[in-house]
């Protein structure tokens, strides 16, 4: 048995990593550790180096899927 965990040591944590994830309850920390370490926050953009909007006339729609003019934002 020990010349076996020796030889497939890595194969044992890949099943035990596997059996932990199949369980509800140690799941989700495990995810929520994962997605932490993996997501990025985005950089600031220090206020001289941000850049105004010259030019409003851009038109959107809103969820009611009514057409706005920005130009009626500007300032």
């Amino acid at each position: 048995m020990i010349e076996f965990l020796k030889k497939r040591w890595a194969d044992v944590l890949i099943g035990i990593f596997i059996l932990i994830m199949l369980i509800p309850q140690t799941r989700m920390p495990i995810q929520i550790f994962i997605q932490r370490m993996i997501a990025l926050a985005p950089s600031e953009i220090t206020e001289n180096k941000q850049k105004t909007l010259e030019n409003y006339n851009l038109i959107v729609e809103d969820s009611n899927q009514q057409k706005i003019n920005l130009n009626q934002s500007k300032g």
